[in-house]
């Protein structure tokens, strides 16, 4: 069937389908279509290369997801698949299946930055961040106006035929307002939920759980050892469940708002009167993503050390106990927008379905982690962990020297991939995960989140380190605690790490200090130890060489 349709017109690839399936039954086409979709867009090529060992797994339990779907849905996705495949670009046929399923779809702008990717599969899958993936205009603008006739207020709305954006499983509407008395007036988005999508989540949230049991019971099979694999399609459908969960997106766009009201660098959209529970309204952004915007280097870096302060540091460094987290900060979600006539740029940060918190307890053992590892202090990056972990016997027997072990041996063997420390904790807790460590599902969408950045940032400015920033905001941070920690030289007592927002004590600071001078002291004496044994070489090959000039 693959081979003939190329000659087939639409209507005959339809057609030839629908005979297809009459032929072998629904279970059995549902199955070998399956079969036939991966081997087609020869998935394997699309794993990173870390998750290399894991390949044999993802293309299984992709094959067996999609079996598990209806026959008008994989019929869909076929003969879409049909007629855009090509054999000399995998990413084309892998993007054209994925803005079928929204699972696929939201996976696709997760790792469509990861640096370890094929960059032919990368040009298709950051077009998942952000275009038209077929929406209907005349159904969302109607459900629109259905929305709004349910609302009572004297505002007048007058909603834009035009679809602004387009992501996994929303659409985005402008519209124009003002008040009853026209002295207010203002620009807005809608945003709400896809045709059928809420349908096509719930079958394919199903599926997941399904292709959870398969995999779990061949566990020897695809050598999963400690894996908790079962958690990790769990975890998944969870955020797949908070992407079409509007109203607790509006709750967090109003506390976004509050946390980053006080950064004139970083805007979120306000919220407008204009909200129901499928249908959220807010303030109106004009600018380009990071990742349609190309720059110099130095604005590259300037935009790249913004992003990474404003993601990662506010909520690490956040003065209450819960700090709020973006947690999909694709480069679709990150718009840009130019300061006046300079050239610099502010951000805004849209799409916060997936967002989670951090206790204060959670940032200050992510702090601990990376002390250990600035210290090369495997005791400590293990304590940390275990500290971190959901489950704290989980996955080593409870013996803290078999994780310590496996920690040593991780950075061994990872330690020359990557020279940023805060690389380095994230990838030692992917790592635990791997080997069958349970972390609560907040600090791993946390670690999701860091990942998917990292991808971001690197192709703003390449070699961007994100430790460097996070150690000039921790500067600004120590240097504004002076004061609170001078009292502490004298009473080591009150010394605690809490109490600080950079969630570092002052004897950690006092550690990592002489560490870091022993470290450089080591590094110079060896250096001079090689300059003088160097020289004694050189004396004594001269000496020799001129005794044999004498000889002669």
């Amino acid at each position: 069937m693959w081979s003939v349709a190329k000659d087939f017109t639409p209507e005959q690839v339809v057609h030839l389908l629908d005979q297809y399936a009459e032929t072998l039954g629904d279970k059995k086409f549902r199955r070998e279509t399956a079969k036939q979709i991966v081997l087609t867009i020869q998935f394997g090529r699309a794993v990173p290369a870390a998750l290399e060992r894991f390949k044999p797994l993802i293309s299984a339990g992709l094959e067996f997801f999609l079996s598990c779907l209806s026959q008008n849905r994989l019929k869909e996705a076929i003969h879409e698949l049909l007629l855009n495949h090509s054999d000399s670009e995998v990413g084309k046929s892998i993007f054209h299946l994925a803005l079928h399923f929204p699972s696929l779809h939201k996976v696709g702008q997760v790792v469509a930055r990861r640096p370890d990717i094929d960059p032919d599969l990368k040009k298709w899958l950051v077009g998942l961040e952000k275009g038209s993936y077929g929406s209907q205009l005349e159904q969302l603008i109607a459900h629109i106006e259905a929305e709004l006739s349910s609302l009572a207020g004297g505002e007048s709305v007058t909603v834009i035929s035009e679809l602004v954006a387009e992501a996994s499983v929303a659409a985005v509407i402008p519209f124009r307002w003002h008040s009853g008395d026209s002295r207010t007036t203002g620009q807005g988005v809608f945003k709400l939920l896809r045709t059928r999508v809420s349908d096509k989540l719930e079958e394919e949230l199903q599926a997941l759980r399904d292709t959870a049991t398969f995999l779990e019971k061949n566990r020897e099979r695809f050598g999963l050892h400690q894996l908790k694999l079962a958690e990790l399609i769990g975890e998944l459908g969870d955020d797949l469940r908070k992407e079409i969960d509007l109203v607790a997106e509006q709750h967090r766009l109003v506390e976004a708002f509050e946390v980053y009201s006080e950064d004139d660098k970083v805007h979120i959209p306000e919220l407008l009167p204009f909200c129901t529970p499928t249908m959220t309204a807010m303030e109106f952004f004009s600018g380009l993503t990071v990742g349609e915007l190309a720059l110099p280097d130095k604005q590259a870096f300037e935009l790249a050390d913004l992003i990474c302060r404003s993601i990662i540091c506010t909520p690490l460094f956040w003065k209450d106990d819960r700090a709020l987290f973006h947690g999909d900060p694709h480069a679709g979600n990150i718009l840009t927008m130019q300061r006046g006539d300079s050239e610099h740029y502010n951000i805004v940060l849209i799409d916060w379905t997936l967002a989670g918190s951090l206790s204060r307890a959670q940032r200050m053992l992510i702090m601990r982690l990376l002390l250990g590892i600035l210290k090369s202090d495997s005791d400590d990056i293990a304590r940390a962990i275990i500290g971190l972990a959901h489950d704290r016997s989980s996955g080593y027997g409870g013996d803290i020297r078999v994780l310590r072990s496996d920690i040593e041996g991780h950075l061994q063997l990872n330690g020359a991939s990557t020279g940023d420390p805060l690389v380095k904790v994230f990838q030692l807790l992917e790592h635990a995960a791997l080997q069958g460590i349970s972390f609560p599902s907040e600090l791993v969408l946390y670690r999701k989140a860091f990942f998917t950045l990292e991808g971001v940032l690197n192709d703003i400015h390449p070699g961007f380190v994100m430790s460097d920033s996070v150690e000039r905001y921790l500067r600004d941070l120590l240097t504004k605690e002076f004061p609170l920690r001078s009292a502490t030289w004298f009473i080591p007592q009150v010394d605690d790490a809490a109490a600080y927002r950079s969630l570092v004590s002052t004897s950690d600071l006092q550690s990592l200090l002489v560490h870091r001078t022993f470290s450089e002291w080591q590094q110079l004496t060896e250096f001079y130890t090689t300059m003088f044994g160097v020289s004694i070489n050189l004396a004594a090959d001269w000496l020799s060489l001129m005794g044999g000039d004498k000889n002669d």
